[in-house]
Parts: structure tokens; C-alpha cells; sequence
């Protein structure tokens, strides 16, 4: 590659990024650090950070920090918080801080003008990209706002989100329910948020449990033994609310408001893996699924069933 090929492929990169370009994608590219000191002493480049340079004639704006961000964290640092919150559109009045998220253990410190936080939980699909940006998804992103900005703020987020399809009530309290545990910032609060604009006032538990069991004759199958205890060694004082022991199929129901939910979502999930442990699989049913969408459920159990009957034949 010629030199003025090699300039070509860096603009092209940086221009891409909002004239942000790294030290690590120069060098992909082929160039070397004599370059670059060839091309910031010739003015072509402006240094930002260590390793982090902007091609001269771009002018300074709110999504060139954020790249600047990206790359002073990278690898690792996706947009989140309030940062994401641009990104997917969703932050409107302007003067959203530039955040970057990055995992717990990692030793980057911020620089002057971004934002770090970090997370012991960052699992790969709680991360996407937008425009070619790393950036969390929108429910991990509305979780982690939570956490950093008033109600007022919050709800134009979640409003805006929910009513333009980019995401769900379910799919956010299912983000919410994977990071529970800690006493996390926020997540009361949007629970409330998340109550307030589903108003489920589902049947009371036993009547949610009988029309499961209804259910379950439609689609022909085996009566659930109900209250059957709890096959996992650390619960075997607990019932759950039906089992098909013959396969180790567990079924619970749900009707619990959605802050309840995220509150206890960590120990569900801890429960399940206990029975997991003890060769048996769990179905959760919200009251959504079992009220809202019956044909859905019964379709969900006749997998389940027929999957392990064949699973332990």
C-alpha cells in the first residue's frame, strides 16, 4: 500500500468515526508510529489523548468525544448510559454526558471530559452496535439509567422506546431481572415505572395455578402434580406450583407486579439453577402469557413435554 493509499484508508476510517481514528487501527492498517508522528508534526492529524488522534478539519462536536471515548477505552469501552440513550435517539434537550462502559476489573481511568462506570455483568447480549457504534442495547441501557437519572427523564425514555418498538415492558424487566440482586440503584423505581404502564391486575395466585392446569388438559397432556416439592437440595422445604416428574419438568406461574418481579428475579433464577443442578428444567409463565396469549403458552408447553420425554427416554 502506498503512503497516499495509507492516507486514504485512515481517512476513511476516521471519517467514519467522526474524524477519530486510534493508534491500534493505524497500525491495522499498516502504518506505523513514525507515521503518525510524520502526520501530526505536518498538522495532518491532531493528537487528542495518548494514541488517540483527529484528523485536522473536523470540527469538534458532541459524537467526536464519544468516538474519542471509545477509543481512549478501547478494547473494551461501549457508549452506555446516557451516552447509549443518544445513540439509540432517545435522549432529547442535549447536554447528555459521554459515558463508557466497561467491565469491572478493567484499569482504564477516565480523562477529562468523559464518563466510566463499570460492571461486574456485561454479557455479550446486553451489547450491540449502532452505526457502527458499541453501544449497550436499549433495555440494558434503560436499566442502567435507572440508576443515574430522575423519574421524569427515565419515563420520556422508556415511553419513547416502548411506543416507537425498539424494544418491550417484558424485554426491559427481563434486563432488569438478570442484573437483580445488590439492592441496584434504580431498579424500584423503574419497576413502578414499568407497574404504572402495563397496570396488570392479574387473578390472585391459586386462580392464575387453576388456569394453568386448564391449560394444560387443552393441550391434552398429562396432569401437572400440583405442589410438588422442590427437587433442588437447597429447597426441598418449598413446593413449586406443578411438576411432571416423570420428565423433571417444573412449571411456575407468575403474577407478580413487575417491581416484585426485578426484586426477586435473582433468587428465581438461583432456585432454577438449583433444580438444574438436580437434573430438572424450569418454565416460568408470567400472567401474561397464561391470560394473554393461552394458545402461545399451551404451544410452549407441548415443546417443553415432548423435548424431554425425549430427552430422558
Amino acid at each position: 500500500m502506498t503512503r497516499g493509499q495509507l492516507d486514504a484508508a485512515v481517512a476513511a476510517v476516521a471519517g467514519a468515526q467522526y474524524g477519530v481514528v486510534g493508534r491500534g487501527q493505524i497500525l491495522a492498517l499498516g502504518g506505523d508510529d513514525r507515521l503518525i508522528h510524520r502526520r501530526v508534526t505536518a498538522g495532518r492529524l491532531r493528537a487528542l489523548d495518548p494514541g488517540v488522534y483527529a484528523l485536522q478539519g473536523w470540527p469538534r462536536c458532541w459524537e467526536q468525544e464519544l468516538w474519542r471515548a471509545l477509543q481512549v477505552t478501547a478494547p473494551g469501552g461501549v457508549a452506555s448510559h446516557q451516552a447509549a440513550a443518544v445513540v439509540h435517539g432517545l435522549w432529547t434537550g442535549g447536554g447528555a454526558p459521554v459515558v463508557v462502559l466497561l467491565s469491572h476489573d478493567s484499569s482504564q481511568r477516565p480523562r477529562p471530559g468523559m464518563t466510566v462506570r463499570r460492571s461486574r455483568r456485561i454479557p455479550s447480549d446486553h451489547l450491540t452496535t449502532v452505526d457502527s457504534i458499541p453501544v449497550t442495547t436499549v433495555e440494558r441501557t434503560i436499566v442502567d439509567l435507572a440508576a443515574v437519572v430522575r423519574r421524569g427523564r427515565l419515563e420520556a425514555v422508556v415511553d419513547d422506546a416502548v411506543s416507537s418498538r425498539r424494544t418491550s415492558y417484558r424485554q426491559v424487566a427481563a434486563v432488569a431481572g438478570a442484573l437483580a440482586g445488590g439492592g441496584r440503584r434504580g431498579s424500584a423505581l423503574l419497576g413502578r415505572i414499568l407497574d404504572e404502564r402495563t397496570v396488570v391486575r392479574g387473578p390472585a395466585q391459586s386462580s392464575l395455578e387453576r388456569r394453568l392446569h386448564q391449560l394444560v388438559a387443552e393441550a391434552g397432556l398429562p396432569p401437572l402434580q400440583r405442589q410438588f416439592g422442590h427437587p433442588g437440595r437447597q429447597h426441598q422445604t418449598g413446593c413449586v406450583d406443578g411438576a411432571w416428574p416423570e420428565v423433571r419438568l417444573v412449571v411456575e406461574v407468575d403474577g407478580r407486579r413487575w417491581h416484585t418481579r426485578i426484586a426477586d428475579l435473582r433468587r428465581d433464577h438461583e432456585r432454577d439453577l438449583d433444580a438444574a443442578r438436580q437434573g430438572w428444567i424450569t418454565i416460568r409463565l408470567l400472567y401474561e402469557d397464561i391470560v394473554g396469549d393461552p394458545e402461545g403458552t399451551i404451544a410452549a408447553l407441548l415443546e417443553a413435554y415432548g423435548a424431554r420425554l425425549q430427552s430422558v427416554a
